[in-house]
């Protein structure tokens, strides 16, 4: 069954991607480096470390690249990938749209606060 939203909004944040870019690809960097030219310092980093960790920071920016904001007429639901926070409507005291342009200028959560 397809939910009934209301409205429904994906943002997508570049700085974030951008982060988890760039370590990952630190981490690449190091994990062939290491193996053909010589270890970084006295004790390097396992290979499979480094593995694990470009997985995980790979993990972490495709999940926290996108927020997902949906309504529906039972309760507004934010959400990071497959980490999704519901608020039911009789909490919800006022939901505002604001243009992109002004949304480093207000307060953005005011409306959800518990």
């Amino acid at each position: 069954m397809v939910p009934n939203y209301i409205y429904e909004e994906k943002l997508f944040s570049r700085i974030n991607a951008v982060i988890f870019a760039v370590i990952v690809g630190l981490l690449l960097y190091a994990l062939i480096y290491q193996p053909l030219a010589e270890p970084f310092g006295t004790n390097p980093a396992p290979n499979e470390f480094l593995v694990f960790m470009i997985l995980l920071f790979s993990a972490i920016r495709i999940n926290f690249s996108t927020l997902r904001i949906t309504s529906d007429y039972n309760d507004l639901n934010i959400g990071y990938g497959i980490i999704k926070k519901p608020f039911p409507e009789k909490r919800l005291k006022s939901v505002t749209l604001i243009k992109p342009e002004q949304f480093f200028m207000a307060d953005g959560a005011s409306g959800l606060a518990e």
